[in-house]
């Protein structure tokens, strides 16, 4: 039921027109978080992130992978996910509302994230809920933001050389 949420938020978007910005949802961004900075963020669940985004033809869709490498912290390591590399696939489109313009789902009511931020070099996103990991069901197998109902933003760069990040 909430997939078909999802669907009319998309073609909500793509009814409302493409910012002029949105063909730029196109490329690679990643982020390795030092051991510095996760001690200063014991709640924090992701130790490396990768985020590709593919345009659609239309330029009012996409679709992106998002790798991530469980911290071994917060509720990740109570789940005991600490260090395992998980993967998902979302679903991205074009929205007005969006600060950036752009919100990207997971099926099944797997959660969403919003673009707060995007030029050449950075790729911010903020989510109270997303879950990351294929499991047997629909949905993931570990919620990316911190705190159940509360945001939290991710910050990603795009990588210099060819390759996208450590991947």
């Amino acid at each position: 039921m909430r997939n078909i949420t999802y669907i009319k938020a998309a073609l909500t978007g793509v009814l409302m027109g493409a910012p002029a910005f949105a063909a730029d949802l196109d490329g690679c961004w990643t982020r390795a978080y030092d051991k510095d900075h996760l001690m200063g963020q014991p709640g924090q669940v992701v130790e490396k992130i990768m985020f590709g985004a593919f345009p659609g033809a239309d330029g009012t869709s996409a679709t992106a992978d998002m790798v991530v490498v469980a911290a071994n912290q917060g509720h990740a390591a109570s789940q005991g996910l600490g260090g395992q590399k998980l993967v998902q696939f979302l679903l991205c489109y074009a929205d007005k509302t969006a600060k950036a313009g752009w919100r990207c789902a997971v099926e099944c009511d797997g959660g969403s994230l919003e673009i707060t931020r995007l030029d050449e070099d950075m790729l911010e996103f903020r989510t109270d809920y997303l879950l990351i990991g294929n499991t047997d069901g629909c949905g993931g197998a570990l919620d990316i933001a911190e705190a159940p109902g509360q945001f939290v933003t991710y910050r990603l760069y795009r990588p210099s050389g060819p390759h996208c990040g450590w991947e």
